[in-house]
């Protein structure tokens, strides 16, 4: 697999906009994913259930997004390793 190198340049967190409830808090982070070359502007949604323990609860990541056209990114990645990265 390609190196593949994620910088991430903000977060907005709790956000109606991107589905924030009741139940759920909706935060969206944003990064590029740098690989083979070519750098792709994205974002991803992180979702947590709202009172439980942002440090210890779950968080729930979804895929990346590219922000041009809010596609899915279809490149080389590893999920796991970057929901770590994201949930922190």
């Amino acid at each position: 697999m390609p190196k593949v190198t994620v910088n991430f340049t903000r977060c907005v967190q709790d956000s109606q906009e991107y589905g924030s409830t009741d139940d759920h808090m909706v935060s969206r982070v944003f990064f590029t994913i740098e690989t083979e070359g070519r750098s792709v502007p994205c974002y991803a949604d992180l979702k947590q259930t709202v009172g439980s323990d942002y440090l210890k609860g779950d968080i729930e990541v979804a895929p990346p997004k590219t922000q041009k056209d809010e596609k899915p990114y279809r490149g080389p990645f590893n999920h796991e390793a970057f929901r770590e990265q994201a949930t922190d």
